[in-house]
């Protein structure tokens, strides 16, 4: 957790738009909540075949982590992502 907010504070510094840090952010916070709450493993516990995991269940996330409509974050009903992912 320690090594991915660093990343994230250290791309901040490079003065990279603010729609490419959101969008680091949203997939740093997507994969944590995989690692945790799917895949069972702290941060700390991730490894190479892990990350093959975390692809494989991007390729096909299961409808409770889908939501149709925009929902707040902060909303009970939020969700990690709006619909499959396409596949670019």
């Amino acid at each position: 957790l320690d090594a991915l907010s660093a990343w994230l504070n250290d791309i901040q510094q490079r003065g990279l738009s603010t729609v490419t840090l959101e969008t680091y952010r949203r997939e740093v916070e997507r994969f944590m909540l995989w690692a945790v709450t799917e895949h069972k493993k702290a941060a700390s516990s991730i490894g190479i075949t892990d990350l093959i995991a975390y692809e494989a269940f991007l390729a096909a996330p299961p409808a409770h982590w889908q939501s149709k409509v925009p929902v707040r974050h902060a909303s009970v009903q939020w969700r990690p992502f709006r619909g499959p992912l396409r596949p670019n």
